[in-house]
């Protein structure tokens, strides 16, 4: 088959599966999550993730005929998001948590002026970072409804940080026993904020060459195995029969395997949490 051809295949058929499965989740009334498919981050969402491993692999059946190396584009696309979409996650944690540095300021400064700590949040909402304006904004309609101690808590089990959790243990101390010294709690906690943001960029400096090594590698090696089935296919001639068959997939187990530890390179552990959830990871 043509290249060019089965390349315009795949782009149809990934347009249609995906397609199918955002009507097939419309139908059962489930949400579809709202997430921009081009760039690293679309595939967050493991609808977009599973229509694009389905596509790989009706296109690379239909291009080889071989199912070895169809279920290794499958497996390829399943592992790609942990090769070159970590970075866009980890720049949003540490937006998020310097958001919060400054989120934890401005309510510092506004229990000066207002009665407690529900107005102080209510009062900050409306000009929260835009990293966390969404979490606040939940925070400040909840405690609308009475229950600060459960808003507060959901606070912190949306946004999942050990920092977060640090201010939310200050406001949940404020609001059940009335501490004193909360404006100096918050002020030692935004600067604990910022030093752990200033802390992970300093990381993600250090880390850049090991990322580009991953990306350059990970290309080379895919464009390597896309040229040799576009022009060059009697070299790979004896991967069509059983026993190549078995050997293309001892083959493509190694480098499989190969990217995921790659991809263990660039994993950031979670921080353990102070407040987390019965039966969560702490």
């Amino acid at each position: 088959m043509d290249p060019v051809t089965a390349l315009v295949g795949f782009v149809v058929f990934a347009a249609v599966a995906a397609g199918a499965l955002i009507f097939a989740a419309g139908v059962r009334g489930a949400p579809v999550p709202t997430v921009p498919v081009p760039g690293p981050a679309g595939w967050r969402s493991p609808l977009v993730r599973s229509a694009l491993a389905t596509a790989a692999a009706v296109a690379a059946l239909t291009v080889t005929r071989w199912p070895v190396a169809a279920a290794a584009a499958a497996a390829g696309v399943g592992l790609a998001p942990r090769l070159v979409g970590g970075r866009r996650d980890r720049a949003e944690r540490i937006a998020r948590v310097e958001a919060l540095a400054a989120w934890v300021e401005s309510l510092r400064d506004a229990l000066a002026a207002t009665a407690g700590v529900p107005g102080a949040i209510r009062a900050t909402a409306a000009v929260a970072p835009e990293p966390i304006a969404g979490p606040v904004t939940r925070l400040a309609a909840r405690c609308q409804h009475g229950d600060v101690t459960g808003a507060l808590r959901a606070f912190a089990d949306e946004l999942a940080d050990p920092t977060a959790d640090l201010v939310v243990a200050a406001l949940e101390v404020a609001v059940t026993r009335r501490a004193g010294q909360l404006r100096a709690v918050l002020s030692e906690a935004a600067g604990s904020a910022r030093a752990t943001a200033s802390m992970r960029a300093k990381v993600e400096a250090t880390r850049a060459s090991t990322y580009a090594s991953i990306r350059i590698t990970t290309g080379v090696t895919v464009t390597m195995a896309a040229g040799l089935i576009g022009w060059q296919r009697p070299y790979l001639a004896p991967f069509a029969t059983p026993t190549g068959q078995v050997v293309l997939g001892g083959v493509a187990v190694l480098f499989l395997t190969g990217f995921w530890l790659l991809g263990r390179l660039t994993a950031t552990p979670p921080a353990a949490r102070l407040l987390a959830a019965p039966g969560t990871a702490r």
